[in-house]
């Protein structure tokens, strides 16, 4: 019996309950190599006038006419660092997306577009401490664990 959606890959289990990379969704590749890079390198080397950005999450619903709505714009930032991140650390995070790069703006003007709020979420690789910024009403959360950030998630909603 495959555990997998045909359709999107997602895991019919509690991924909570089972917390291994092959109950999360199927990959196309085991290799982990970003197979988009060579174009993103090129991308580069055309016209300063030019921007590209790549997202890295839009959270979706299916509402009750069966459409998809977004409800979130999700840009994933990994520490590595000790656990319980300074607040000075979390503040150069949003001085890098608010300031030095597009990033900010770009992920904000999506979201507005697409009716719904921008976070910057921040992690640690054993997925135990995450942090999450709102860039509307710009303030962090508390630190919180998996199943918090995982309930979080879940009761995302459509923007009225």
């Amino acid at each position: 019996m495959n555990d997998h959606c045909p359709t999107c890959g997602r895991a019919n289990i509690n991924w909570l309950d089972r917390p291994n990379p092959e109950t999360v969704k199927l990959q196309q590749r085991p290799d982990g190599e970003d197979r988009a890079i060579a174009f993103k390198q090129w991308h580069r080397t055309l016209s300063h006038n030019l921007y590209c950005q790549d997202l890295d999450l839009v959270e979706f619903r299916m509402n009750q006419r069966g459409e998809l709505v977004p409800v979130a714009v999700f840009e994933l930032t990994r520490f590595d660092g000790a656990p319980n991140l300074p607040a000075s650390y979390l503040n150069n995070i949003v001085v890098r997306f608010s300031q030095r790069d597009v990033q900010g703006r770009f992920i904000k003007e999506v979201a507005r577009r697409l009716g719904c709020r921008p976070y910057i979420v921040v992690f640690d690789q054993p997925l135990t401490e995450f942090y999450v910024y709102d860039l509307i009403g710009n303030e962090w959360s508390a630190k919180v664990g998996l199943k918090a950030i995982a309930r979080w998630i879940e009761e995302l909603e459509e923007e009225p």
